[in-house]
This record gives C-alpha cells, sequence and structure tokens, in this order.
C-alpha cells in the first residue's frame, strides 16, 4: 500500500469519526434542549388553560352571587316570576348565555330553571344543600350525570333575615359547548392533546374513555392529585412512544387539569430539523473525504518531488528545490475553526439570555395586567354598591318627607273637619230641640253623616300621629279571637263565615307586640273581607290563621271574595288610594305604618281559591320594658 492511501485513509477515518461524533453530540444536546423547551412551554400552556378555567368559575361564581343579591330574588314570597325575568335576561345577556342555572328552595324543590329543563335526581340537589349549609358563601360540586356527562354544578346562597331561604346554581357540563369546553379540546393548528380533569383523590372527572385503565394516565393522576403546582412528565411505557403529561391547578375546587400529547407531535419541527442536520452532515462527511484524499495528495506530493529529486541526484543532477510554503496553513485553520466554535457559543448564550429576558417581560406583563383588571373590577363593583346605597337613601328620604307631608295635612284636615263637625252637630242638636216634630229619617240621616265625618276625621288623626307602640306580652289567638268578636255582626250581615286556624289549637299564643295597636290592623282586614265577600251576592267565608315559624309570627286574613287584581295590588298600602266608592284610603295606609313600627311586614297576596289574603309577618322583639317605641 502507498503511502498516500495510508495517509488518504487514516485522514478520512480521523475526519469521519470526528464528524460522526460531532454530529452525535450536537444532535443529542439539540433534543435535550428541544425537549426542555418543549416541557416548559406545555406546561405554560396548561397553567394559562387552567388559569383561565379558574377564572371562568370564579366569574360565574361571581356572576350567581351578584344575580342572588338583586332585591327580584326573594323566595319567601312565593312568586318565582320576578326570579324567572330576572334569570331569562341574565341568560340571554350574560356569561350564563350558555349554561343552565335553576332555583333551589330551602327545603330541596326546583323552583325554576333557565332554560327549562328536566328536574334533577334528588341526590345532586341534597348534596348542593348540604355544602351551603355547612359553609357561607358559594359552594363548587361535581357530579356525573347519564345523559350529559361531568356536570360542574356552582351554588351561592340566596338568604332571608339570616337563614337559607334556597339557592340560585349554575350547571356546567363539560361535554356541551360553553365557556369551559374550549379549554378542554385543542385549538386549530395546536398538537392534538388528550385532557382530564382531576380532583384532589387522584379520580378522573372527566377525560379520554381509557383515563382508567391506562397505566401512563394512573401515574400521572397520581402526581397531579392536589398539586399546588404546575409540572410537566415524560413517560414512555415499555418500547412504546414517548408522551408528555403537563399539569396545573385550577385553583377552585381543589380541581387540577391534566393534558397529554404525543412527543413526537409536539417535536415534530425538531424533527425535521435534525433530520436536515443528518443529512447536512452526511454531505459534510462527503466533501470531509473528498478533501481528505486531495489533502493526502497535497502532502504527499513532496514527497514525490523528493523522489523525482533522488531519481535525478542519482542519475548525477542535482534539482534547485525550493522551501515549502504550505507549513502555516492547518494551524491557521485550527485558529479559525476555534474562533469560529468561539463566536457560536457566544451567540447561543446571548439567544438563551434574550429568550429569559422575553418570558420574564412577558410574565411581568401578565401580572400587571392581572393587577389592573382586578383593581379596575373591584372600583367598578364599589361604584356600584355606592351607587346603589345613594339611591336607596335617596328613596327612603323622599317616602319619608311625602309621609311627613301628608301627616301634616291630615292632622290640619282633620282639625278643621272636627272643629266644623262640632258646630255642625250642636247647631243640628239646636234645630232639633226648637222643632220637636221633625222628620225622624232627617235625623238619623245627619246623625249618620256626622258619625261617618267624625270616623273619617279619627282615621286622619290615626295616620298623622307618629306610631307609638307599647310593646309586651300578649297573646296572639287571644287578640283575634277578640277582633273576630267585634266584627260578628258585621261578618254576619255581610253573609259571611268566620272560620279560625289559631296556633296550637288556640292555647295561648304569646308574643311580643302592642296588643291593642296590632288588634286594631286585624279588625281592619276583617271588616274589608267581610265586604270582599258581601260584593260578591253570595255566602263565603273569611278564614284567620295564626302560626309560629323560626321564631316569626305569622297572621293570615283569607277571603272568598273576587280577589285584588295585580295592577291594584301594589297601589294597596298607600295613603288615600281605595277602591271603595266610600273608602277613605286610610285604613290599610295605617295598617301598614303599624306593622312597619313593629319591624314586621304586611303583604297583600293572591288566596289559591281566588280571593284576597293579607299576611302579617312579625319578627321577635328585644326582651324588656319598653313602653314607647319606633
Amino acid at each position: 500500500m502507498s503511502v498516500r492511501t495510508k495517509i488518504a485513509a487514516v485522514l478520512c477515518a480521523i475526519l469521519a469519526g470526528a464528524i460522526a461524533l460531532t454530529g452525535y453530540l450536537v444532535v443529542r444536546e439539540a433534543r435535550r434542549y428541544s425537549s426542555s423547551q418543549i416541557s416548559a412551554q406545555q406546561q405554560l400552556y396548561v397553567e394559562a388553560r387552567a388559569q383561565t378555567f379558574g377564572d371562568n368559575l370564579r366569574v360565574l361564581a361571581d356572576e350567581l352571587r351578584r344575580l342572588s343579591r338583586r332585591a327580584e330574588v326573594d323566595l319567601a314570597d312565593n312568586d318565582v316570576r320576578p326570579e324567572a325575568q330576572l334569570l331569562s335576561a341574565a341568560h340571554q345577556n350574560s356569561v350564563l348565555y350558555n349554561i343552565g342555572i335553576l332555583i333551589l328552595a330551602a327545603d330541596g324543590r326546583i323552583v325554576h330553571t333557565e332554560p327549562p329543563q328536566q328536574a334533577r335526581p334528588g341526590q345532586e340537589i341534597d348534596d348542593i344543600l348540604a355544602l351551603l349549609r355547612g359553609g357561607r358563601g358559594s359552594v363548587l360540586h361535581v357530579f356525573q350525570r347519564p345523559d350529559e356527562g361531568t356536570v360542574l354544578a356552582i351554588a351561592v346562597p340566596v338568604r332571608a333575615r339570616g337563614t337559607l331561604a334556597g339557592a340560585i346554581v349554575g350547571e356546567v357540563a363539560l361535554a356541551r359547548a360553553n365557556l369551559f369546553s374550549h379549554l378542554m379540546a385543542s385549538a386549530k393548528g395546536e398538537p392534538t392533546a388528550q385532557v382530564a380533569l382531576v380532583d384532589s383523590r387522584g379520580a378522573a372527572l372527566h377525560g379520554p374513555k381509557d383515563v382508567g385503565t391506562d397505566p401512563e394516565w394512573t401515574a400521572v393522576l397520581a402526581l397531579a392529585a392536589g398539586a399546588r403546582r404546575p409540572a410537566a412528565v415524560h413517560r414512555r411505557l415499555g418500547a412504546g412512544p414517548e408522551t408528555l403529561f403537563a399539569y396545573a391547578p385550577v385553583g377552585v375546587g381543589q380541581l387540577t387539569l391534566v393534558y397529554r400529547w404525543s412527543f413526537v407531535e409536539l417535536d415534530s419541527e425538531m424533527a425535521r430539523l435534525i433530520g436536515l442536520l443528518w443529512r447536512i452532515l452526511a454531505a459534510g462527511l462527503a466533501v470531509a473525504l473528498t478533501l481528505a484524499v486531495v489533502f493526502a495528495r497535497y502532502l504527499t506530493r513532496p514527497l514525490k518531488e523528493l523522489d523525482t529529486v533522488a531519481r535525478r541526484i542519482g542519475e548525477g543532477d542535482f534539482p534547485d528545490v525550493k522551501p515549502s510554503t504550505r507549513r502555516d496553513e492547518i494551524g491557521a485553520l485550527y485558529r479559525a475553526f476555534a474562533h469560529m466554535e468561539q463566536s457560536l457559543r457566544s451567540r447561543d448564550e446571548r439567544i438563551r439570555d434574550d429568550i429569559e429576558e422575553i418570558r420574564r417581560i412577558a410574565a411581568e406583563r401578565e401580572r400587571l395586567l392581572g393587577e389592573v383588571e382586578a383593581l379596575a373590577s373591584s372600583l367598578e363593583q364599589r361604584v356600584r354598591d355606592r351607587t346603589a346605597e345613594l339611591q336607596a337613601a335617596q328613596q327612603r328620604l323622599v317616602a319619608s318627607e311625602r309621609f311627613a307631608a301628608m301627616g301634616k295635612a291630615a292632622a290640619a284636615m282633620a282639625h278643621e273637619l272636627k272643629n266644623s263637625l262640632g258646630g255642625i252637630s250642636m247647631s243640628v242638636d239646636l234645630i232639633l230641640q226648637q222643632n220637636p216634630g221633625g222628620s225622624m229619617r232627617v235625623r238619623h240621616q245627619l246623625n249618620d253623616e256626622i258619625v261617618r265625618l267624625r270616623e273619617v276625621t279619627d282615621s286622619l288623626l290615626d295616620f298623622a300621629r307618629e306610631p307609638r307602640l307599647d310593646i309586651g306580652e300578649r297573646d296572639l289567638n287571644r287578640l283575634v279571637r277578640r277582633a273576630a268578636d267585634m266584627l260578628s255582626e258585621i261578618l254576619a250581615d255581610q253573609g259571611a263565615r268566620l272560620r279560625l286556624e289559631l296556633h296550637a289549637d288556640g292555647a295561648p299564643f304569646p308574643f311580643r307586640c302592642d296588643g291593642a295597636k296590632l288588634e286594631g290592623v286585624v279588625i281592619n282586614l276583617l271588616k274589608n273581607a267581610a265586604e270582599a265577600v258581601g260584593r260578591t251576592g253570595s255566602p263565603g267565608e273569611v278564614r284567620v290563621r295564626t302560626r309560629l315559624t323560626d321564631g316569626t309570627a305569622v297572621i293570615e286574613v283569607e277571603d272568598d271574595g273576587a280577589g285584588v287584581a295585580g295592577a291594584v295590588r301594589g297601589h294597596l298600602f298607600e295613603p288615600f288610594f281605595s277602591t271603595k266608592p266610600s273608602g277613605t284610603g286610610l285604613g290599610l295606609a295605617t295598617a301598614h305604618r303599624l306593622v312597619e313600627a313593629h319591624g314586621g311586614r304586611i303583604e297583600a297576596l293572591s288566596a289559591p281559591g281566588g280571593g284576597g289574603l293579607f299576611r302579617i309577618t312579625l319578627l321577635p322583639q328585644a326582651a324588656g320594658p319598653s313602653p314607647e317605641e319606633h
């Protein structure tokens, strides 16, 4: 074998080994760097999805909580129409548009659903109410439903006087298109992912069909259960393909969002780049082998020249040997290669530093945006709350000034009427004394009109006078029976039968109140009920009930009359409003003031049979002597 061949073979082996080793190291480091970058990127992706998921849950809870505090939501009035109208508007014009909403009563009944849907299983309702009774704020309950799969139920309590009156529940079916469905699926152009929602015990609440049987899923779900920080995990089962799992806590209800990707799909770009790198290395190896052969020839050329010189010297010819000019090329090549490698290393470090700085700036920007949004939301809510308080205070002030003005006017009219009635009565008596033979019909008519006008005057004075209560222990059953006895003749004249349904079967019903004034309110309601039955022209019944519910006393007067129209019902307690031709419109207004002075409430409702129903609700009064209150 010639020297040229040996040198060429050695150089080819050295160059081929060097290029192969360099390619292997470059590819390995590229794969490692790509894997770490992909893991970090997908971890940030899942963290953002989980944060959005939690933010949507909180927004939904805030929206439901806002609805529960609206004035229309009153589960104690047995009228769901205001709530239905409110929920219908909220369902169409807010974030609640694509989820289901239902109203629960405190006893577990479903009062209303939006949109109308079938009834839910009783166990789901019982679990939600049990969670609400055990806490003060909103609760998150997750359950499975055969026809809808995983359902997230967010429930906010509706309280009345400190007790749970019911709840507003928003239901999110993860299998349907809603606020959360896009978070559980890959967007267009993204690598295909499998998504699972995990609770604190590691159970998959929602996910692919094999989530409970796949060993990779089982191992990762155990890590994700109750996780407090996001993480990314590489898994490979046997000789199967490598997969990437990334999970992050939602931040609400100890839920964790877990994503799974095929690493081959995530690394497709890097695989293409590595394939290109291998092709470049192969081309470089071919070029290097060619250069090795050329270089071998270049190195062995002086030997041939020496051989020629030796031959010529052997022949007696001494040629002029010129010095070689190739002694610095290899050194220059190494210096150039070293400079190139140093330049590449410096550029790579600068690129990594720039990427880290970009990430830090992006994270800081997201944090500042979150703080600005939170501050804006807080300021907006405070402005709304303060505006509502000012509007309510203004309405109370206007009502107070109006009643004060009415009271002064009523007192003045009553004073003038009393003076005039006194003079008229004396004049009538003198006329009758001077003319004893006058008509008895005229005499009775004058007396009746004077009595009626005095009653009107007394009603004006009662309305104008500020209520002063003599609070003490009173028997409400006895109070009701006494009022019924006083109006027994009027009830009989109007053809109305009276039925008493008293608390504890008529046994003493002690309650702290002003008995005289409350008895006057019951008398007024009984009188109105008797007149309502009389106007029907046929016999009817008037029912009076008393009961005690959670420490609250309730008195109801119900009749079989024609009832009160809905348009009129809202004005019954306004001063000087009356549906009777000869009515003053002060009876119910005075009754309303007396009941409110007790801290209670009087309502005009529609009876189940179509008649009228007036309900008085009295809250317990503080113990101790209080001769004058309010």
